[in-house]
């Protein structure tokens, strides 16, 4: 409600900007899911009317867009300070893994919307930071999908595993009793840290890296 507060606050210093408008959306976002963000909610919760919304975005798509921008920026995936290339990969590959598992809705909408400049700033970091260092651009834009597919694998695993009833991997139980690995380890399964799994997932390729310097 404070951050709601603050928005509504800014708007009466000054006319409805896209930037208040994509701020609200994320609120909205974070509260239920970027999925269900409508132009009416989100009129509702700015106390305008929806064509103000439209002035800005022709769409909900646009919007998305717009939204999943501010949603990188505002993660600060980028490292504050120069690091080498394992260190980047590794730092990097975490940050947008804490972000993401916070709100794991975004993950369908990757190649459904338009890359605006945060997201353009991450993977242009990525290449330049491997290209740097002697890597071939090729090997660079292979090693930036081995990351982004990690990362998105270990998401939705956490997701999967960490339902909303605390209760892990779904398992029909009727089933499970002629599966005896899967039965006896069923509390190990539960208990695969992805984002350790996706840190070593990255020291592998770290690894292959160094390999081809």
């Amino acid at each position: 409600m404070e951050r709601v507060n603050a928005v509504r606050k800014t708007m009466k210093r000054a006319a409805l900007s896209q930037q208040q408008i994509v701020d609200m959306a994320l609120i909205l976002a974070s509260e239920d899911s970027v999925h269900n963000v409508s132009f009416r909610k989100l009129a509702d919760r700015l106390s305008v009317t929806p064509m103000a919304i439209y002035r800005y975005f022709d769409d909900k798509e646009a919007l998305q867009a717009a939204m999943l921008d501010q949603f990188i920026i505002n993660a600060r995936v980028l490292p504050d300070s120069p690091l080498n290339w394992e260190q980047w990969l590794l730092h990097t590959s975490d940050k947008m893994y804490a972000a993401l598992c916070s709100e794991p809705g975004w993950i369908t909408l990757f190649g459904q919307i338009q890359l605006k400049p945060g997201a353009l700033a991450v993977m242009d970091e990525c290449l330049m930071t491997l290209e740097d260092v002697g890597f071939s651009i090729e090997t660079a834009i292979e090693s930036f999908f081995i990351l982004f597919q990690n990362l998105l694998g270990a998401v939705c695993l956490n997701t999967a595993f960490n339902n909303s009833e605390g209760q892990g991997i779904a398992i029909d139980m009727d089933s499970i009793q002629p599966f005896t690995s899967v039965k006896n380890n069923l509390h190990r399964l539960n208990k695969v840290d992805h984002r350790d799994l996706l840190k070593k997932g990255m020291m592998l390729l770290v690894k292959e890296l160094r390999e081809e310097m």
